[in-house]
């Protein structure tokens, strides 16, 4: 099964079961120990033992990590972009896109990991998308990808988690994205 493509050359330790994908995020000198800024809301769900990324009034959530080791940042997720429903379903404005600004989660410097699934089948239903000339896929904002990117970058579900001090896996963010 695929990563998407934003996160080529950051993953490491893939793991595949049940049709859920896992990575592990790591800097391009692999290192593996992450400040997490995100947009939205951290939010205390009733259900949930820990607080979680949420939309705002105003947008959706982007997550970004920015290496300890290297002081660059990877785009971990961005609901505007990511995902099978932003790439056919939902629209936002320019201001919805731009104005995220991104604040550090209160947490040490942390391992992360990200689940993803990927329960659509794409091929039994391509007949349903709409391709260019060059057999390039069109996305609902107009921009093309090749069709091998739309199963790459189109999954329905992403979460993603950090290691805490004592070793143990929170979940911090989880969306469903179809």
């Amino acid at each position: 099964m695929p990563v998407p493509t934003y996160l080529n050359g950051f993953t490491a330790d893939y793991k595949e079961k049940n049709g859920t994908i896992s990575v592990n995020i790591a800097d391009s000198q692999n290192g593996r120990r992450f400040e997490i800024w995100y947009y939205g809301k951290f939010l205390e769900i009733k259900m949930l033992k820990y607080p979680m990324i949420v939309s705002t009034e105003f947008s959706v959530p982007k997550i970004v990590a920015k290496s300890v080791k290297t002081g660059k940042e990877i785009l971990l997720f961005d609901r505007v972009f990511h995902g099978y429903d932003a790439m056919f379903c939902d629209s936002f404005t320019e201001e919805q896109i731009k104005n995220r600004p991104l604040k550090k989660l209160d947490i040490p410097s942390s391992e992360i990991r990200i689940e993803l699934g990927y329960e659509i089948d794409f091929d039994d239903e391509k007949y349903i998308f709409d391709f260019d000339e060059n057999s390039r896929c069109i996305l609902l904002n107009g921009s093309t990808m090749s069709w091998e990117e739309v199963k790459a970058n189109g999954m329905d579900y992403i979460a993603l988690y950090y290691k805490n001090e004592k070793g143990k896996w929170i979940e911090f963010a989880e969306d469903e994205l179809a």
